[in-house]
């Protein structure tokens, strides 16, 4: 039970990761280009 727990936790916390990947590509003018250009 506490095995599944720990799976479902760390499913949230990639799929968290992944949302926050894609919507930095997708955005117009993401943060990464913003370092870059200075």
């Amino acid at each position: 039970m506490q095995f599944l727990l720990i799976l479902m936790l760390t499913l949230l916390q990639n799929l968290f990761v992944w949302t926050y990947l894609l919507g930095e590509l997708s955005s117009p003018k993401p943060i990464a280009t913003k370092h870059f250009q200075r």
